[in-house]
C-alpha cells in the first residue's frame, strides 16, 4: 500500500482527480491574530479502496513559553463533493478552478461523508484543518501535528501557528452579507416555514453565519415559500402577515418579522437587509395576502401601477412605524431592484423617488 500526503493553503481546493504536487509534504505555518480563524488543507493520494477508514486528529499546539492552543480549538473537516454539470457562460479557461462535468469539494463536514469499507473513492481526497486562535493566548509560535490514518497507513503532518501580538475585534466594523435564501434552506431540510422547527433551523444558520463574521442578513419581506397556508392565524408564506380588510386597504402584522430580526440581532448582526421590492425595476415582487384562512399571491401589474403605489405607500408607512417603535429604523435598509441596467434608469429612479417620499 502507498500513500502520498501533502499540504496546501485554503485559497484553492483539492479536486478528486488532480495531479499530485511535486513538492510533497511540507510543514505549514499559519499566521493569525488572536481571535482569528485560519485553515490549511491536507491532500491524500492512494489506491481508491485504501483510502477507506479515513480519520484524522490534531494535537495541542505548544508554544515555546509553555502556553498552548488546545486541540479543542482545532477543527478537522472532511469535504463533501457537489456535482457541477457545466460551467457558467463567459468565463475564460484560466479563470476556472476546476473542470465540468465533475465533482467539486464544497461542504465541510465534521465526519467522513460515506460508509466505511464499501466505497470506491477517487484516488485523491482532502482534509481541512481549521484553527480558531483563542483571544487570551500569548503571542508567539506554536507547533503541533495532525495524525491522519486510513487503510493505506498513517502519517503525522507537522504544522504551526504564529500568533500576532494583537486581537481582532469581537465585532467587525466592516458590514458583510452573503445572501441568505430561506426557500432553498426549507427545501433542503424539509421544513415548513414559520414552524418552531423552522426557527430552530434558522437559529443554527444565524450562529454559523455569525461565526464567520457575517453581520448583515438578507431578509425576505414577501413570500419565501408557496405553502398557501396559515399558521397561528397568520400567512405561513411570509414573515409579514398582510390582510385586506376592505378593497384597496391593507393591514400588516409584523410579529414574525420581529422574531426574525431579534434572532439575528441576538447573534450579533448589525444590519437587516430588506429584500427586493421589484425585479427589473418594473415588476413588483409577488405579495402573499391572507383572506381568512386562504392565502393568495397578488402580482401587481408594474411598479408604476396606481394600485401598486397605493399598496406600497401603506406597506412602507406601516413598516417604518414598526421599525421606529422597536428602535430598528437605523438598522434597516431596503432593496429596490436587483442589478438594475441602464434601460431601467427611468423606472428605477421613479420607484426610488416614490419610496424616499413615502
Amino acid at each position: 500500500m502507498s500513500l502520498t500526503v501533502w499540504t496546501q493553503g485554503c485559497m484553492s481546493r483539492i479536486f478528486p482527480h488532480q495531479a499530485i504536487p511535486t513538492y510533497g509534504s511540507q510543514p505549514t505555518l499559519l499566521h493569525a491574530a488572536r481571535g482569528e480563524v485560519e485553515a490549511f488543507q491536507i491532500g491524500l493520494h492512494g489506491v481508491a479502496d485504501d483510502l477507506n477508514d479515513l480519520r484524522a486528529s490534531a494535537s495541542d499546539l505548544a508554544g515555546r513559553s509553555g502556553a498552548t492552543i488546545p486541540s479543542g480549538a482545532i477543527d478537522i473537516l472532511y469535504p463533501e463533493y457537489v456535482p457541477v454539470h457545466w460551467h457558467s457562460a463567459g468565463n475564460a479557461p484560466e479563470d476556472l478552478e476546476g473542470s465540468a462535468p465533475g465533482f467539486y469539494p464544497d461542504p465541510l463536514l465534521r465526519a467522513p461523508w460515506r460508509g466505511v469499507g464499501r466505497v470506491e473513492f477517487p484516488h485523491t481526497l482532502s482534509i481541512w484543518v481549521r484553527v480558531r486562535v483563542p483571544r487570551d493566548v500569548a503571542p508567539g509560535d506554536y507547533a503541533g501535528v495532525v495524525r491522519v490514518e486510513c487503510r493505506a497507513g498513517s502519517r503525522e503532518i507537522p504544522f504551526g501557528v504564529r500568533v500576532a501580538p494583537f486581537a481582532l475585534p469581537e465585532q467587525s466594523d466592516f458590514l458583510m452579507t452573503n445572501w441568505l435564501l430561506p426557500g432553498p434552506i426549507l427545501k433542503f431540510h424539509g421544513v415548513e416555514p414559520l414552524t418552531e422547527q423552522f426557527w430552530d433551523v434558522m437559529a443554527l444558520y444565524a450562529r454559523n453565519l455569525a461565526g464567520h463574521r457575517q453581520n448583515v442578513v438578507l431578509t425576505p419581506l414577501f413570500p419565501m415559500a408557496s405553502t398557501g397556508g396559515v399558521i397561528d392565524g397568520r400567512a405561513q408564506d411570509q414573515l409579514i402577515d398582510i390582510t385586506s380588510p376592505s378593497d384597496g386597504e391593507h393591514a400588516f402584522d409584523f410579529t414574525n418579522l420581529a422574531r426574525w430580526i431579534e434572532l439575528f440581532l441576538d447573534h450579533g448582526f448589525r444590519l437587516i437587509e430588506g429584500g427586493h421590492l421589484a425585479g427589473g425595476s418594473t415588476r413588483p415582487s409577488a405579495v402573499a395576502i391572507r383572506r381568512g384562512d386562504a392565502v393568495e399571491r397578488k402580482v401587481f401589474a408594474s411598479t408604476g401601477d396606481n394600485d401598486y403605489r397605493a399598496f406600497l405607500k401603506q406597506f412602507l408607512t406601516a413598516l417604518c412605524a414598526f421599525l421606529s417603535e422597536r428602535g430598528w429604523l437605523d438598522r434597516f435598509c431596503l432593496h429596490l431592484s436587483d442589478e438594475p441596467h441602464g434601460d431601467q434608469f427611468d423606472a428605477y429612479t421613479d420607484l426610488a423617488e416614490f419610496v424616499k417620499g413615502t
